[in-house]
């Protein structure tokens, strides 16, 4: 096992305060039976990751929000609001559609809004798509991106944009999808119901783009984040010296 030197550590600790992170130094790991204390699994100690009568400084940093999936909501002219789909499509439950519909709902006009209901914290994305047959020639459409915790403004900033990047590629074919759909509905002979499917299934492919696109995105401003991190630690060292 590497022992990191004095130098490294106290950089690591004050790149760790900077993030918001605490620091316990000197600790000893508590190997019990089945783990060690904050915990720390055993299989470290038998692997030799990690040495019991060894010295540790516990860096402990808080998580931003985890990208839970994406959620696409529009109006059905039977059912009302309804979800298309989701990505993954194992995050779709009672709770999650319930909420989804609910915030549909609440929105007065295209346009980034977040929102939160229980255990649940949504960024959503609300807009519009071309349909001569609904009131006003448009479909209302709203894509939500579930995180596990309220986000900064800075991520909601990133995620609005990414959003709505996502959307206008998402518009044609949500707009060919819902024009099979109501002829279909209606029982016209124009289209079929495998072309609304087919159509349908190429509105759900990009549900995975646009989760790529957010990761991206995201992933981008930590790396711009810790590298201004590194150049304010960097400044406080040449004023010192």
């Amino acid at each position: 096992m590497k022992i990191m030197d004095e130098t490294s550590r106290r950089r690591l600790v004050a790149e760790a305060k900077s993030r918001g992170g605490i620091v316990i130094p000197h600790m000893m790991l508590q190997v019990h039976k089945n783990g060690a204390k904050f915990p720390i699994s055993k299989i470290y100690v038998d692997d030799e990751q990690l040495d019991p009568n060894q010295a540790y400084t516990l860096v402990i940093i808080p998580e931003g929000p985890r990208l839970e999936g994406i959620v696409l909501t529009y109006f059905d002219r039977k059912l009302g609001p309804a979800i298309i789909g989701t990505y993954p499509a194992s995050l779709l439950n009672a709770e999650v559609q319930e909420t989804c519909i609910n915030w549909f709902d609440m929105r007065a006009g295209p346009g980034f809004f977040s929102a939160s209901s229980g255990t649940i914290t949504g960024l959503n994305y609300y807009f519009e798509v071309i349909n001569p047959r609904m009131p006003g020639g448009k479909d209302s459409v709203l894509l939500t991106l579930l995180v596990n915790s309220k986000p900064s403004i800075l991520i909601e900033d990133i995620v609005s944009n990414t959003l709505a990047e996502q959307a206008e590629k998402l518009s044609n074919d949500l707009t060919l999808f819902r024009a099979l759909y109501a002829d279909v509905e209606a029982g016209t002979e124009k289209h079929n119901k495998d072309e609304m499917t087919a159509a349908k299934n190429r509105v759900l492919g990009h549900l995975p783009e646009v989760k790529a696109a957010l990761d991206d995105a995201l992933e981008i401003q930590e790396k711009l984040d810790v590298l201004e991190s590194g150049k304010k630690l960097a400044d406080k060292k040449s004023t010192r010296e």
